[in-house]
């Protein structure tokens, strides 16, 4: 499987704590040590008494936990193979989910540009299982985009996949925006670069920009404020994209690649806008979506890149405006 835990610890609360709640996620949350715990709105004792009805061998209680932790229950395996998976992304302005099973294709419900006087994640996430035909004891991991990106998007959409992934005993796999970014654009990219080559073939004008020969890396610059921006390098091979290093740095300095694609929204100044195009690379708007972090995620699941819930964190790449005020208030 590679490094990184063995999915198969998840199983041991995964396997109780499901029977607490009916469907995909929890109906209410609440700390408890390092992540997200589920409860529903029953009392806890009520909450094991039910379950205790339906499966006895499979109710929340101690004695039930400790024994299939040691093995001495029989369990199936969900994670010999790459059954099914849940990916969210809200790093941005945009929210998007997809929903994936083994033989199927992905099935996406993005908004990219959603109204913020109402809760967009839940109904997408519900949507896209419904439309994809996968039920929660079908997933093999959840995935979500963990920024750089907006603050509250990102607290959101993570708190989101440790409560799902907590109540289902799944994996979670950590994908860097940069990565959903150029998995997002790249079909869009690789299908005007294929219509280039061959409008340019048709008029007899040679060969033109074949896919063969494109380029296949990136860069992506995020979060630009004032002289810095979290600028990340990305390479493509046949597996798929991978990200190399990513990093604050003065974009003043910086160089991209020549030939390479760089991902940069609005708030790119033009300046870094033209220095690019000096340097031969070309510029994209980047988009984030639910099938981005879906295909990002299948590789890093393949290459054994994946975390406990409560390992689950944002990426930031400044420190939190808030800290910085508390510091600067506290002289800390």
């Amino acid at each position: 499987m590679g490094s990184g835990p063995d999915p198969r610890e998840f199983q041991a609360h995964g396997r109780t704590a499901r029977r607490a709640t009916d469907g995909l996620w929890p109906c209410t949350c609440r700390i408890r040590g390092r992540g997200l715990v589920a409860r529903t709105p029953a009392s806890q004792q009520r909450s094991r008494a039910r379950c205790r009805r339906r499966d006895p061998a499979r109710g929340p209680d101690a004695a039930c936990l400790r024994a299939r932790r040691r093995g001495a229950l029989p369990r199936v395996d969900r994670f010999e193979g790459m059954t099914a998976g849940l990916a969210i992304t809200g790093s941005q302005r945009a929210v998007g989910v997809a929903a994936w099973r083994d033989g199927r294709d992905v099935i996406a419900v993005n908004h990219l540009d959603p109204a913020r006087d109402r809760d967009w994640l839940w109904p997408s996430i519900d949507e896209a299982c419904r439309r994809a035909g996968v039920v929660a004891s079908e997933l093999s991991w959840i995935a979500v985009d963990i920024g750089p990106g907006g603050f509250s998007g990102l607290r959101t959409t993570i708190a989101a996949a440790q409560s799902i992934a907590m109540v289902h005993g799944l994996p979670c796999i950590a994908v860097p925006s940069a990565l959903v970014a150029a998995c997002s654009v790249w079909p869009d990219v690789a299908a005007c670069a294929h219509a280039s080559a061959t409008c340019a073939h048709a008029s007899g004008g040679g060969s033109g920009a074949s896919l063969a020969g494109m380029s296949v890396s990136a860069h992506a610059v995020l979060a630009v404020k004032g002289a810095t921006a979290w600028i990340a390098t990305l390479e493509r091979d046949e597996d798929g994209w991978r990200q190399c290093a990513a990093s604050v740095i003065e974009w003043g300095r910086w160089a991209p690649r020549a030939g390479s694609l760089v991902l940069g929204d609005a708030h790119c100044p033009a300046a870094l806008r033209e220095s690019c195009e000096a340097h031969g690379a070309t510029m994209v708007e980047p988009t984030w979506t639910g099938t981005g972090v879906m295909n990002a995620a299948r590789r890093l699941w393949q290459d054994g890149q994946f975390v406990r819930p409560c390992a689950l964190s944002p990426e930031y790449a400044r420190e939190p405006e808030a800290v910085t005020l508390w510091r600067q208030r506290h002289g800390g």
